[in-house]
């Protein structure tokens, strides 16, 4: 792992010195993964500790993650994403949005910032309406443009 030290008003910490460049419309998830394997990380316990500094975080959650916070905090100060336009363009949240009310909408907005947070638990799908998926899609014409 590479690391640059950085001193800022809560003392001197180390920061990932790199970070994948975010592709228009990747989700957070993808880019955190092509980061372990262009680091070749061997476990996600390490791949946590090292980007969100815990193993109990919410990070993990493909659509919706969690602690962005903490995560965006030991980025770069070069990586050229807000907090804000992360969430915006880089979750699945602008898509759940429109169907949450502004209070669960601030619940959900809320819980991706926070290390405690669990967004995805937030965001409710009607029984039977949507069925789970145990792995991710992809689109197959996509990868063939890849």
């Amino acid at each position: 792992m590479r690391w640059s030290v950085v001193s800022g008003a809560e003392g001197v910490r180390l920061m990932p010195a790199i970070f994948p460049d975010l592709l228009p419309g990747e989700l957070l998830y993808s880019a955190i993964a092509r980061y372990s394997d262009m680091l070749g990380y061997r476990n996600s316990i390490a791949l946590l500790r090292d980007i969100v500094g815990g193993v109990g975080s919410a990070i993990t959650s493909p659509v919706l993650p969690g602690n962005l916070a903490r995560f965006r905090e030991r980025l770069p100060p070069s990586f050229p994403f807000t907090l804000s336009r992360l969430i915006e363009s880089h979750t699945a949240w602008p898509y759940y949005r429109p169907f949450c009310s502004q209070v669960a909408g601030r619940r959900v907005e809320n819980a991706m910032h926070s290390p405690s947070g669990s967004p995805a638990t937030l965001v409710k799908t009607g029984r039977g309406v949507v069925q789970r998926c145990p792995w991710l899609r992809f689109c197959a014409g996509c990868v063939a443009q890849n």
